[in-house]
């Protein structure tokens, strides 16, 4: 899902920094029922952020930020996946998985659908 989806903020502007934290408890709760239903019905649910603070594989919207660069939204992205652990604490993992973020790639600048996009590295700290 997009992150978007569950805050509470105009949605004719731009998404600003201070709207990042601004959960709309409605959306969540439906979110939660969802995610029971599922349940009740024996599926699995893999909640994703397609879009999550700071980051998404396409553009077409403004972020206030950017994930790969910029703390506020890694704090962001730390927010909302804490708030869905804390949420979803007591449902097995063999009925509910976390995927982070969808299609995770370092994009130079998130409100550009042409900017360069490249893969990630690993970085050793031991030498090896």
């Amino acid at each position: 899902m997009a992150y978007p989806r569950y805050l509470s903020f105009d949605t004719s502007k731009d998404i600003k920094v201070e709207d990042i934290y601004k959960t709309n408890p409605k959306v969540l709760d439906d979110i939660d029922q969802l995610i029971f239903m599922a349940q009740k019905h024996g599926l699995h649910v893999s909640l994703n952020l397609h879009r999550g603070p700071g980051y998404c594989i396409n553009a077409g919207f403004h972020e206030p930020f950017n994930l790969w660069k910029d703390k506020a939204a890694q704090d962001a992205f730390n927010f909302h996946w804490s708030m869905w652990a804390e949420r979803f604490k007591n449902i097995s993992s063999d009925k509910l998985s976390f995927d982070l973020l969808n299609e995770p790639a370092y994009i130079e600048d998130m409100n550009d659908q042409f900017a360069k996009k490249g893969r990630f590295r690993a970085i050793s700290t031991t030498g090896y």
